[in-house]
Parts: C-alpha cells; structure tokens; sequence
C-alpha cells in the first residue's frame, strides 16, 4: 500500500479520481464539520463512509480512507 498527498488537486486529476480511473488508496483530510471533505469523500467512494476525528495543535480534522 502506497500513500500519496495531494495538495490543491486540479481539477483534472479530480474529476479522474471520480470516475475510478485509480486504484490507490486515499486519504481525504478535512477541518471539522467540512461539508467540503465529506462530500469529496462520499464521491470517491462507492461504500458508505466513516470517519475517523483527528486533533493536530488544536486543530480539530475528519479523516477519511477510501479504500480502491
């Protein structure tokens, strides 16, 4: 299993990783009660998600797996 971070995805490169054209496993990161993040991770997903809480100096995160 290999692990790659993405800072700002393109918009190319996300709209590959929607239509299942990878087959890495992905971390998806976001601040607390991110609409943003948990929508992103539902897409990439096709199984219904949990997530894991993460606090790193103070800030608060939801921490997805998505697994390919």
């Amino acid at each position: 299993m290999s692990f790659e971070m993405g800072v700002g995805v393109t918009p190319e490169k996300y709209r590959s990783l929607l239509e299942g054209a990878t087959s890495q496993d992905y971390l998806v990161i976001g601040a607390k009660d991110s609409k943003d993040a948990d929508y992103i991770a539902s897409k990439m997903s096709t199984e219904p998600l949990g997530h894991k809480s993460l606090s790193v100096l103070g800030l608060e995160m939801n921490v997805y797996l998505i697994k390919n």
